[in-house]
């Protein structure tokens, strides 16, 4: 295995962005309604609640994607760059609707 590189700044907000994209989705999408119920169904309601909190959610996948750029920078750059372009429109979308 070659040494992890020294992350750029462009590769930090793109996986900063890529994360919360990954924790909005686990914790907050609609379309993973049904997996969230499901837990809540199988573990009870408080366990279950950690699919619900970002913040809780957001450090293991912070983590993920710390691993996914340091083990496999060329693999993970483009579902990267696409998880943070889905985060740009999504947070774009939210602050149009605001003004």
């Amino acid at each position: 295995m070659r040494p992890a590189t020294q992350p750029t700044p462009a590769n930090l907000a793109t996986d900063a962005l890529a994360a919360y994209r990954l924790t909005r989705l686990v914790t907050r999408d609609w379309i993973t309604d049904g997996i969230r119920s499901r837990a809540r169904a199988a573990l009870g309601d408080g366990t279950a609640d950690f699919l619900a909190c970002p913040w809780c959610v957001g450090v293991w996948v912070a983590a993920a994607v710390t691993a996914a750029r340091a083990l496999l920078p060329e693999a993970w750059q483009w579902p990267a760059r696409g998880l943070s372009a889905a985060a740009i429109v999504g947070l774009a979308d939210v602050w149009a609707e605001r003004a």
